[in-house]
């Protein structure tokens, strides 16, 4: 299992920033990207431009990134959700064994059995 570090993250409308507080030290990242750009530029404090890229992203706030050659895999959710998420159940697996399932799409017209 992946390990989890919850990290707060606060908005600041006046400047359009969020702000990432890691082990005390506060972060802030511009708003000035679309989680539709594959490529996120940001600057550090010390004026040093870093590039993001982002991977993927699903519905369930999955957001895949890699910065400097390292992937990491971020879950995106405000703070009741994430409270509420520990008590949903896993969906249960259903059992395939008895579904026949066609390589390509389309109709199955025939299938061939030899007793």
């Amino acid at each position: 299992e992946t390990p989890s570090h919850p990290l707060d993250v606060s908005y600041n409308k006046q400047d359009g920033s969020f702000t990432v507080e890691i082990n005390g030290e506060g972060f802030s990242i511009a708003d000035n990207f679309h989680l539709s750009s594959q490529l996120i530029h940001q600057r550090t404090s010390s004026g040093e431009e870093v590039v993001l890229q982002l991977l993927n992203q699903t519905n369930q706030g999955n957001v895949t990134i890699q910065l400097m050659g390292t992937v990491f895999t971020v879950k995106v959710m405000e703070p009741l959700v994430d409270l509420l998420s520990q008590f949903m159940l896993a969906k249960p697996s259903l059992d395939s064994s008895s579904i026949l399932k066609a390589p390509m799409p389309g109709v199955v017209k025939s299938i061939s059995v030899e007793i």
